[in-house]
């Protein structure tokens, strides 16, 4: 496949970030939420995790960033490097919680997961916006390194 929203460890991004809830309507309206503007991947270097752009030390990390198709793939994949769950929407709706926890180890992985038909058909021509509200899991320890990818197939 290829990337359509490349990670940024290969080829930084800018994305809108918050450490808190940006506002009540931050999924479906960006302009009017409280976001900054941060090159990706946050997060605190350290000898287990790739380059970091944005400081983030924090429990949760709300991310949106708009995206353009020029066509719509028959399939898409999300790739994820952190170390908890994610909840994913695109353009304004909720497709699914991304899991991704340390298996015994501090490395953080990358891991790529399908989207479903149902998902993939909230995609469309032109401009998109994917949401991506972050969370550490209640137990362990947390890595903070967070990057985020859509590729197409």
């Amino acid at each position: 496949g290829k990337f359509i929203l490349p990670l940024s460890m290969n080829d930084p991004q800018k994305w809108n970030y918050s450490f808190t809830t940006p506002s009540s309507d931050w999924i479906k309206n960006v302009t009017s939420a409280n976001f900054k503007l941060g090159m990706a991947p946050f997060g605190i270097e350290n000898k287990n995790t790739p380059k970091v752009n944005t400081p983030w030390n924090t429990k949760t990390l709300f991310l949106n960033k708009e995206f353009t198709l020029s066509s719509v793939p028959s399939k898409v994949s999300l790739v994820a490097c952190n170390t908890g769950m994610t909840e994913v929407y695109i353009n304004g709706v909720y497709v699914m919680q991304f899991n991704n926890f340390l298996k015994n180890d501090s490395e953080v992985k990358i891991s790529e997961t399908l989207l479903t038909d149902k998902a993939r058909s909230l995609l469309k021509l032109g401009v998109n916006q994917i949401s991506l509200k972050f969370n550490f899991p209640s137990v362990g320890t947390p890595v903070y390194y967070y990057d985020f990818g859509i590729k197409e197939y």
